[in-house]
């Protein structure tokens, strides 16, 4: 809100009392209090009879009151006047306690702190008491109140010395430079954290350098003279192209094998330490052994082959045109019931059922035949003989009838068409 003050305002009002008065109205030829503006304050005069108040009060549109809130002057002694029934004359006026005036020698009373003021064309104003607080810098001031140590003589004298007398926390000593480039004559730099000596001349690199030149930047990378120590004071790998060998490592002794698939002329492998080639697994064995194939021929296996036998024991397969036994073949079928073996049951397993027996006929067989009998029951079955002579391994009894243990394996093998011997689990 603001203080507003008009000329020519009054109304009247039959307010009592020592609070907000209610406004009647303007008196024929003045304005009323609406013209102070909603809100607004304003100097006030209240008479009625020989009671007066002289104040400040807040003007209300709504209502059109005016509020007694500053007693600057009054009939009761300062105070807010009780007033009594009746009419009183309320207007604005001009109190002497907020009046600006000249006194006897023309010179103005004595302001106090006013709101706000230009001072643009006075004069005479005493810096050191007519003014408080700090002229800032925007101002054409400094912004301080007062001066470092030795400030002041070297804003009278701006010289290296007093400048340095002037600050606390400057580095070296002796004039000072202001040039980007400036020529500095026998300075001692000290051990400055950074720079680029591209320009730099004659310097020492006996006692101008520390550490060691990496290879990469054109050194050795060793202090030695004698190159002992390579595998630690170099790094990569020598090319072929530059005389090296392009590897990091090395296998064997003499001329190093560059190619993934060199031909290797009369090499000696010494102990291979491999345990497979080309998919197939080897056992090493504990000491030595010889595998030989002759020239020219193939070993081929398309199931498995177990060649067991204890030492000094040899294993030799006939020739072509020769017989051989029963090598762990599969059945030929299940018998029941007594069974004559045949001509046709050569090479094969013989598989004895529940309630089986086995007939060994007087028929043709050659020489070297061979037939493998299976006792599948779980008792001993009978194979009986009509052949002329039949022995069991070990023994040189001929037995007309031989008895096949329980889960028992036999083989018959002819010496001819009438002479055999059996072995396996027979009595």
């Amino acid at each position: 809100m603001a203080l507003i003050v008009k000329d020519r305002v009054q109304e009247t009002s039959t307010t009592t009392g020592t609070g907000t008065f209610t406004l009647a109205g303007a008196v024929t030829g003045f304005q009323s209090f609406s013209v102070i503006g909603n809100a607004n304050t304003t100097y006030y005069a209240i008479v009625m009879d020989n009671s007066f108040e002289v104040g400040i009060g807040t003007y209300t549109l709504s209502g059109t009151t005016l509020s007694r809130d500053t007693i600057l002057e009054s009939s009761n002694s300062g105070s807010a006047v009780n007033f009594g029934a009746g009419t009183k004359s309320v207007f604005c006026t001009y109190p002497a306690e907020r009046g600006i005036y000249a006194d006897a020698s023309g010179n103005a009373i004595a302001l106090g702190t006013p709101a706000s003021a230009t001072l643009t064309n006075a004069t005479g104003l005493p810096l050191s008491t007519g003014v408080t607080g700090t002229l800032p810098v925007a101002n054409g001031g400094t912004g301080i109140t007062s001066l470092g140590t030795g400030v002041a003589t070297f804003l009278g004298t701006p010289s290296s010395a007093n400048l340095i007398s002037a600050v606390t926390d400057e580095t070296g000593t002796g004039s000072l430079v202001f040039a980007t480039s400036p020529t500095l004559v026998t300075p001692i730099l000290g051990t400055p954290t950074s720079g680029t000596a591209t320009n730099l001349t004659g310097l020492p690199l006996t006692t101008g350098v520390t550490g060691t030149l990496p290879i990469a930047n054109g050194g050795t990378g060793t202090t030695s003279t004698t190159f002992t120590n390579l595998t630690t004071n170099v790094t990569g790998t020598l090319p072929v192209a530059n005389g090296g060998t392009g590897v990091t490592s090395s296998t064997g002794t003499t001329a190093v094998v560059l190619s993934t698939s060199p031909t290797l002329v009369t090499p000696v492998l010494g102990v291979a330490t491999a345990t497979s080639v080309n998919k197939v697994a080897i056992t090493a064995p504990a000491t030595s052994a010889t595998l030989t194939i002759a020239d020219g021929k193939t070993l081929t296996a398309s199931n498995s082959l177990t060649l067991a036998g204890t030492d000094a024991t040899t294993l030799t397969f006939p020739s072509i045109t020769s017989k051989i036994g029963y090598l762990n073949l599969p059945p030929v079928g299940t018998k029941t019931g007594s069974y004559t073996l045949a001509v046709g049951d050569v090479g094969e397993y013989v598989q004895v059922g529940s309630g089986g027996s086995i007939t060994i006929p007087d028929a043709t067989f050659a020489e070297g035949d061979a037939i493998s009998i299976f006792n599948n029951t779980t008792s001993a079955i009978t194979i009986t003989c009509t052949i002329t002579t039949a022995y069991i391994a070990g023994t040189d009894a001929d037995k007309a009838t031989v008895s096949l243990a329980t889960r028992g394996v036999c083989t018959i093998l002819f010496i001819s068409g009438t002479v055999c011997v059996i072995t396996g689990n027979v009595s």
